[in-house]
């Protein structure tokens, strides 16, 4: 087990001095800006790691000014996403990500990025082998403005110090803030509905998720196209085309390896139907709208792509009567109620 940490962790050390190696190095004592945001069983607390980033390097000062530094750790499917984001004054943010399946190892090694950020002569020793110091006090910036100091007396004139004040606005916020990401993929499913017997739709699909401490909303938007024709030759009176966009906005979503959301739906487009087998063709084109709920369950088949099935229950706004003229014939009625099932892919970008 020893071996196989030593072996990762110096891959880890490798990597980051190669991802470093496009970064201005800062060998003189700088002050920084930190927020440290982890969601997940096993992550360090905060006091954890800044008492690593201090065991690294003696370097490594915090306040309200310098560069800006920013760290967060969220479960993903499976294991565990690490980002850091370095910002510096106008320019753009300088983003690094860490996989890892143990919160504890990505938090160590988005640490080390940013004691070698700070110092290039930081030590670069896995978590275990560094000399950690005691818990900290009034003494650190900090860890003195996260919470009440240690009882021993202070310097006498502390209380009106001013700068005092600076270091406790330096604290990081219990809840952090929110955190957006884009996912894009596919989808097919059956749909029950527009036509008499089950279309097959397929189209392209868009999600925005959204997360703040343990909440999370999603809102996505698929574009369908469906025939009647499309799971096998036709005998009915007409054909049937439908062509829409759904637009879905869960307003709680379960995400771990498993992810579960329940959201509410409007889709709306054109439903087509023409004539076959008849004396004189007939294409007719109504307004589509229904509404109702729909349910995703995924399962994360690697940190960054999920494998949903799909399921809806709607109302059809639009129950439209097609009659044919000539010869006059009623082709179909749209019921009240919408089905659907099937699958999806989501790719969720970085």
């Amino acid at each position: 087990m020893t071996s196989s940490l030593t072996v990762r962790w110096a891959r880890v050390t490798t990597l980051v001095t190669l991802l470093l190696a496009l970064e201005p190095a800062h060998a003189s004592q700088e002050t920084l800006q930190l927020s440290y945001a982890t969601e997940g069983e096993g992550c360090p607390s905060w006091d954890g790691f800044i008492a690593e980033l201090r065991a690294r390097s003696d370097k490594v000062v915090f306040g309200v000014s310098g560069r800006r530094f920013s760290v967060s750790i969220v479960q993903g499917q499976p294991g565990f996403l690490g980002e850091l984001s370095i910002e510096d004054g106008a320019a753009p943010p300088s983003v690094r990500t860490i996989t890892g399946t143990d919160c504890a190892e990505v938090a160590s090694a988005l640490g080390l990025i940013v004691a070698l950020a700070m110092d290039p002569e930081a030590k670069t020793a896995p978590r275990a082998e560094l000399e950690l110091p005691l818990p900290a006090t009034e003494s650190s910036p900090v860890a003195g403005a996260e919470r009440p100091a240690a009882p021993e007396p202070p310097p006498p004139v502390a209380p009106v110090t001013p700068a005092v004040a600076p270091r406790r606005r330096a604290q990081v916020p219990s809840s952090p803030g929110a955190h957006y990401a884009w996912a894009v993929g596919a989808g097919a499913a059956a749909l029950s509905g527009p036509a008499p017997r089950w279309l097959l739709a397929w189209g392209p699909e868009l999600e925005l998720s959204r997360r703040q401490g343990d909440a999370r909303q999603a809102l996505g938007v698929a574009l369908r196209f469906a025939r009647s024709d499309s799971l096998g030759p036709s005998v009915e009176l007409a054909s049937f085309e439908l062509l829409a966009a759904k637009l879905s906005l869960a307003p709680l979503v379960w995400a771990q390896r498993w992810r579960a959301r329940v959201a509410l739906e409007l889709e709306a487009g054109q439903l087509s139907v023409e004539g076959r087998e008849i004396p004189v063709g007939e294409r007719q084109q109504r307004p589509w709208v229904d509404a109702g709920l729909g349910g995703r369950l995924g399962y994360g088949l690697l940190p960054w792509l999920a494998l949903d099935a799909v399921a809806g229950l709607r109302w059809a706004i639009t129950q439209d009567h097609f009659v044919f003229e000539r010869p006059r014939r009623s082709v179909y009625q749209v019921p009240g109620l919408v089905l659907e099932a099937g699958l999806g892919l989501l790719a969720h970008l970085p």
